[in-house]
């Protein structure tokens, strides 16, 4: 989970907390620990968003959602929620909180912390929650360079993951390491 500051559209200028962002964020998460390689990633020209928009960007094999809130702060997380994987963009965005559409789970958008947890529908949604704990989303760092919003992701996310993923699944032989007998 990354930790980063809104970048504002009223504000076109780069912006300067962005390096203070990206080590804050590594501070957090503990990714500078990790051999994964992260770059500032083009997302969505900037004259393409309005207030109160939510659009989905798949980049660096990953699905990232651009929030812009009311106020036209900007916002990169992670484009499902962490309940059932619903996207995001389907939800509501107010105020520096996203909501899920479907169990009406509310997230900080600068933090990415769970505000309301599976609150839909009245009976249901509570009892879904239960199975699963409260799981915040991932944010991500962003700024506007050259007329678009750029995050800050790792780009090699998708190939450590299933590094570990094949790790353990036996093939045809029987065998877990894919090698040959």
């Amino acid at each position: 989970m990354f930790v980063t500051t809104p970048l504002s559209l009223k504000n076109s200028k780069v912006s300067t907390r962005s390096s203070y962002c990206v080590q804050r964020a590594r501070r957090s998460t503990g990714v500078a620990k990790l051999a994964m390689k992260e770059a500032w990633v083009r997302l969505v020209p900037t004259s393409d968003l309005q207030p109160g928009e939510l659009r989905t960007v798949t980049v660096a094999s990953q699905l990232v959602l651009v929030a812009v809130d009311q106020d036209g702060s900007v916002f990169a997380t992670q484009g499902y929620c962490s309940h059932l994987a619903v996207p995001l963009d389907t939800g509501s965005i107010g105020d520096g909180v996203l909501t899920c559409s479907q169990h009406r789970s509310s997230f900080d958008l600068k933090t990415g912390e769970v505000i309301s947890w599976c609150t839909f529908p009245p009976i249901l949604g509570p009892l879904l929650g239960k199975l699963q704990p409260p799981t915040p989303i991932s944010v991500y760092p962003v700024r506007e360079n050259a007329g678009y919003i750029e995050a800050y992701l790792q780009v090699d996310a998708k190939d450590e993951f299933e590094k570990q993923y094949w790790k353990g699944i036996l093939d045809a032989q029987g065998k877990a390491t894919g090698g040959y007998y």
